[in-house]
C-alpha cells in the first residue's frame, strides 16, 4: 500500500517532532522542503550558542543565556538553549503528558526552614526604607554546611554554599521578584539569583516568603544573565498549577529584570555589597 506523504510531511512543522519510516525519496524531499522553508521563514527553535551575546552589544552588556531542564524536546536541547524566541514566551505549549505529579507550587521562605545541608545557621532582618530600595533584607549565615553546594553556571562550577558563606536576600516591596546575592568566606559575590514570584508575604514570625514562579534569572559576575527553568514553566501552566495570567506574568517580569541588566540599567545587585556592610556589619 502507497504512502499517503501529507500527514507524514505534517509532522516536520510540529516543535516535538518524532521518527517516523518515510520512503528514501519523500525523506530526501522532506529534508529539503523544510530546509527552505527554514532558510525563508526561520527556525521555530533557536540554539543559543555558548558564549555568545544574545540580542546584546558587548562593552558592559550583560550576557544572556537560557537553561532549561534536562528532559526537554531534542530540538531545543544544550546546557544553554532557548525554547522561545529571545523576548517572550513559547507561542505554542504541546499537550501535558498524561501522568505527571513532580510539579508543584514552590514556597520560598528567607530563613530556608528544613535545609538538611544547613543544619545550623544564623537570620537577620531588617526592614528599609530609602529612595534606592524599599522593603525587607535578610541575611541567612551558614554557619555549618554539611556537604558544598556546586552548581554549574555556563561553562564553569560554582560553589554556592559551604560554611561560612552568607546569603543576603532583598524583597522589594509591591514587586514579583526577590534578589538573592550569594557571598563566599571573604564577602566576595559568588552569583546574584532572581526568584519570579506570583507574590510575597510574612509569616506569622515576621519572615518574608515568596510562592515562586518557576522562572528564575541567575547572574554570575560581572553580569552574565542566565535565565532558567523555562520548562518547569511551561509544565505548571500544562497542568493548571499556575494560571495563564501568572504564567504571563513570569514571562513579563524576567522580560523586564532581563532588558535592565542588559542595558546596564542601575539594579540592586549593585547595592549588594554596600547593603551588606551597611546593615549587616561585621
Amino acid at each position: 500500500m502507497p504512502l499517503d506523504p501529507a500527514p507524514r510531511l505534517a509532522l516536520l512543522d510540529h516543535p516535538r517532532i518524532e521518527r517516523t519510516k518515510l520512503h528514501p525519496f519523500l525523506s530526501i524531499v522532506a529534508v529539503t522542503i523544510c530546509a527552505v522553508c527554514n532558510r525563508r521563514h526561520g527556525p521555530q527553535f533557536r540554539r543559543v550558542p555558548r558564549g555568545r551575546m544574545a540580542g546584546t552589544e558587548s562593552g558592559g552588556a550583560a550576557r544572556i543565556m537560557v537553561r532549561g531542564r534536562s528532559d526537554c524536546p531534542p530540538q531545543s536541547c544544550g546546557v544553554f538553549h532557548a525554547c522561545h524566541p529571545p523576548h517572550g514566551p513559547p507561542a505554542h505549549i504541546p499537550d501535558p503528558p498524561r501522568h505527571r505529579e513532580d510539579v508543584t507550587m514552590k514556597r520560598l521562605i528567607a530563613d530556608r526552614p528544613g535545609w538538611q545541608r544547613v543544619p545550623e545557621s544564623d537570620f537577620h532582618i531588617v526592614s528599609v526604607q530609602t529612595p534606592e530600595f524599599t522593603g525587607s533584607l535578610t541575611l541567612l549565615q551558614l554557619l555549618h554546611v554539611t556537604e558544598p553546594l556546586w552548581k554549574r553556571i555556563g561553562e564553569r562550577d560554582y560553589c554556592l554554599a559551604a560554611s561560612g558563606y552568607q546569603w543576603m536576600q532583598h524583597w522589594p516591596a509591591g514587586t514579583h521578584y526577590s534578589l538573592t546575592t550569594m557571598f563566599d568566606r571573604d564577602n566576595r559575590i559568588v552569583q546574584w539569583y532572581i526568584d519570579i514570584c506570583r507574590r510575597q508575604g510574612v509569616d506569622d514570625r515576621g519572615v518574608p516568603w515568596l510562592d515562586d514562579l518557576y522562572l528564575d534569572l541567575a547572574i554570575v559576575p560581572p553580569r552574565d544573565v542566565h535565565l532558567l527553568d523555562a520548562n518547569e514553566l511551561a509544565d505548571a501552566l500544562r497542568h493548571g498549577i499556575v494560571s495563564r495570567s501568572e504564567y504571563d506574568l513570569a514571562w513579563t517580569e524576567a522580560e523586564r529584570l532581563m532588558d535592565g541588566l542588559t542595558r546596564g540599567e542601575p539594579s540592586l545587585c549593585d547595592l549588594s555589597e554596600a547593603h551588606l556592610g551597611r546593615y549587616f556589619p561585621g
